[in-house]
């Protein structure tokens, strides 16, 4: 037991004196993050400590590279180079990552930052120290090494966060200690971040050759064999049913479809890599045979993820997610030739093409995801502008000479929200520009709900206008990744939305009032009608129009005749037609009249009740002024 004991220490301390600068960016990343913990934590606190958690968590694969790469150069100046250079990265890293933080709206070009640096460096993790020893033996050993430690370290760190975590309910339960829910998070944070990264350095050989086996772990092949195998066959026979389908039906692949084939890929490659070291043994030629033959099978649904990727591109424009997934398609081509052509001899050539696709994806400046897309975005939406005439000779935004069609007032409208909630502009500078404030991290009123209720008030003027018309289906394309209006109308749970213009500044109406009621109805479908004080709001009995009624008063404001004279899909609610129907373009806020009172409509959605075959007002939004 003492043995055990010492030998526990002398290892920690071995591991310590090896990768300092790993454990060090550990250590700092824990406590950074068990610092964000706590109501008493201001955003602006949280923001700037996020920034600095990123960075430590990024300096861990980055650290860990270096220092296994150190150790295979010869002379000391050769190694203390090495780690300034990684020393110089990480400092790159911190200020790329504020500087991101502080100079854009949303969190998106953060997010895709860090997701870009967190892929080259693990992806360098597995090649950058076997640079000198390059082969693919002690490759796929090396990897496997780190594959099986970091699945040890996930389940050690799991059973002891289980274990201390329950200790300490006990220590608040039975005998009466004050543990506050911090302090489990805070457990959490050391023990995934410190904890974990130590265990998981302790086992690491100073020579890569001694990951070098004679055998083959019999866990990896019933893993690879009995598990990833029948997921490759599952995928491929799903694809090649589907891609039967759409040839014989004539139409384009849906972009879904793409997701499905970078499945199939992922997966398929892994097991390869995984059963790698059996296509050297004769007793086991079906690896080759399955090796060759998940290339070929690859080759058709390569084809038919072009034709998703162009497909949807060549209709909205580049976004994010498909440049990453237009370069993907280029790298599983390249590499699937590669592998064919060297008959995956030289596994290692897939990490190390991945890591460039990487750099170029993400870093390249001028050809990175996040410039492509929003140059993209923007000269599509600078196109239809020029189109419907909205451009004055200066190339300010005017409003259009004519109504706009409904799909172009509802795509321009979709593309300025993505480029807004993107990039932070709107695509129509210098006349639409988003106010300063909602670039201040301190501003506590600069949330994406309030960027798009300005935007929609900005925009309104000029005929560019919110979708209002959605399905549960519309409601799912209309996302940073497609960044399009095309709706997939399912009529059996049709809902009609209109958002008018919300003024900064509501107008009074003429009249002499004596009360102004905000009446916000959510969903009537659960309220018959809510009391606001002086007034009751609810439905009437048609359950179509707004009853307003009070002691003395009761009136009905017809919601219904609005529906009907301005949106056609209220009339015919059959028809099947893909753009979406809303009101006309409107520059005033849309007031209804009666003797005693005036409501000022800013929010109405009308649900398709599938029972009565008929539209329900569903909820409202806006003002009533009472005599």
């Amino acid at each position: 037991m003492k043995q055990s004991i010492t030998h526990f220490f002398l290892s920690s301390i071995n591991t310590l004196k090896r990768f300092p600068l790993v454990c060090l960016v550990a250590f700092l990343g824990s406590t950074v993050l068990s610092l964000m913990l706590g109501d008493d934590v201001s955003t602006e606190r949280q923001n700037s400590l996020a920034i600095w958690a990123q960075t430590f968590a990024l300096g861990i694969p980055l650290f860990f590279a270096s220092t296994l790469f150190a150790e295979n150069l010869q002379g000391y100046f050769r190694k203390i180079g090495i780690y300034k250079l990684a020393t110089a990265i990480q400092i790159v890293v911190y200020f790329h990552l504020s500087h991101v933080n502080t100079h854009g709206f949303n969190q998106g070009e953060l997010s895709i930052a860090f997701v870009g640096y967190f892929l080259a460096f693990h992806l360098l993790v597995s090649f950058l120290p076997l640079v000198k020893q390059f082969n693919s033996t002690v490759f796929w050993h090396f990897n496997k090494t780190l594959f099986l430690r970091a699945a040890i370290t996930v389940l050690y760190v799991g059973v002891l966060f289980a274990g201390l975590a329950g200790a300490l309910v006990a220590l608040d339960q039975l005998l009466g200690f004050n543990i506050k829910g911090i302090y489990y998070g805070r457990l959490w944070f050391y023990l995934s971040g410190l904890a974990s990264v130590w265990m998981f350095l302790a086992h690491i050989p100073r020579n890569l050759y001694d990951t070098v086996e004679t055998g083959y772990p019999k866990g990896l092949q019933v893993f690879a064999q009995y598990i990833l195998m029948p997921l490759v066959l599952l995928y491929l026979l799903i694809l090649y049913v589907y891609g039967i389908k759409i040839i014989v039906a004539g139409t384009l692949p849906v972009g879904w479809v793409s997701n499905l084939i970078l499945a199939f890929s992922v997966v398929g490659m892994l097991a390869l890599l995984l059963l790698h070291p059996l296509t050297e043994n004769s007793e086991n030629k079906w690896v080759n045979r399955f090796t060759r033959g998940f290339y070929l099978a690859l080759i058709p649904l390569l084809v038919l993820l072009f034709i998703a990727a162009f497909t949807r591109i060549n209709a909205y424009g580049f976004t994010e997610l498909r440049y990453a997934l237009l370069a993907l398609a280029f790298w599983l081509t390249g590499i699937t030739a590669f592998m064919l052509i060297t008959r995956n001899r030289f596994i290692w050539a897939i990490p190390v093409s991945l890591f460039f696709t990487v750099l170029w994806v993400f870093f390249i400046p001028g050809f990175n995801l996040h410039e492509v897309s929003k140059n993209s975005q923007s000269n599509r939406l600078n196109n239809l502008l020029k189109e419907h005439k909205m451009l004055s000779g200066e190339n300010k935004l005017i409003a259009a000479p004519n109504t706009l069609p409904d799909s172009i007032s509802a795509e321009m409208y979709n593309i300025t929200k993505y480029l807004s909630v993107n990039h932070g502009i709107t695509g129509l500078e210098p006349t639409v520009n988003i106010p300063d404030s909602f670039f201040v991290r301190s501003n506590q009123n600069r949330s994406r709900w309030d960027l798009e209720q300005w935007l929609e008030t900005a925009v309104a003027p000029y005929g560019i206008n919110d979708l209002s018309v959605y399905t549960t289906f519309a409601e799912d394309t209309i996302t940073a990744d497609t960044a399009s209006v095309e709706v997939v109308v399912s009529y059996a749970d049709i809902e009609i939305r209109f958002r008018g213009p919300t003024p900064t500044v509501v107008l009074v109406p003429n009249g002499s009032w004596s009360h102004c009621v905000d009446v916000s109805i959510k969903d009537f479908n659960f309220i018959n009608e809510q009391d606001f004080g002086v007034v009751t709001v609810g439905r009437d009995v048609s359950r179509k129009n707004l009853r307003v009624s009070k002691s003395s008063y009761n009136e009905v404001f017809n919601l219904d005749s609005l529906m009907h004279a301005n949106v056609h899909s209220y009339n015919f609610p059959n028809e099947k037609r893909r753009s979406p129907y809303f009101f006309p373009n409107q520059k005033e806020v849309i007031s209804l009249k009666s003797a005693k009172a005036t409501i000022q409509v800013f929010y109405l959605r009308y649900s398709w009740n599938t029972q009565n075959k008929k539209y329900e007002l569903a909820e409202f939004n806006g003002k009533l002024w009472l005599l």
